[in-house]
């Protein structure tokens, strides 16, 4: 899936589940599309884990699956959380944001600045975990600019439309009353 289709598809749930969080929509984005293979893992298509989280303490449905720290992969099976939707696994992503460990990422005023504080709070262990998400905020800033610019003017029409069947009324009432 590329970055415009996937922001199609989760940018309406990403900002439903990170507003008023201070986690930026794009970061969201971008560790999602990210660890998620683009949308295409086992893990996220069959089992809506689109974050890679791991069950620890998690007392809802687990799968077991091989895993790869930093790309590489290992032969030592790890319990991932199961979610029912697309929602529920980026809402429990939310939630893991929210503790007290990335009280600071939560502070930074740009997307890369709180990426990278996301990182040295050890939300990740590949060392190149940044420089991989940094072009993806990028373009899904791109994107969502995109998609809000596609939404206004959809707004925009319908406004327009709205006043010109408001004109046509008015026009007709008239041609009606002077044809009386």
């Amino acid at each position: 899936m590329n970055i415009s289709e996937f922001a199609n598809e989760y940018y309406a749930d990403v900002v439903k589940a990170t507003r008023g969080t201070g986690i930026f929509p794009e970061v969201a984005l971008s560790q999602m599309y990210l660890e998620s293979g683009k949308g295409q893992s086992n893990l996220s298509k069959k089992f809506n884990n689109f974050f890679g989280v791991k069950c620890g303490s998690w007392s809802g449905k687990c799968v077991t699956l091989d895993t790869s720290e930093a790309g590489i992969p290992y032969k030592i099976p790890q319990k991932f959380r199961v979610y029912d939707s697309p929602y529920k696994s980026i809402r429990n992503y939310v939630e893991v944001l929210l503790a007290p460990r990335y009280a600071n990422a939560l502070k930074q005023t740009t997307p890369i600045a709180q990426i990278t504080e996301i990182k040295k709070s050890g939300y990740a262990t590949d060392p190149s975990y940044v420089s991989k998400i940094q072009p993806l905020i990028t373009s899904f800033q791109t994107q969502i600019i995109a998609l809000n610019s596609k939404k206004s003017s959809i707004g925009r029409v319908i406004s327009l439309s709205s006043i010109g069947i408001g004109l046509m009324a008015i026009l007709f009432y008239f041609y009606k009353k002077s044809r009386k």
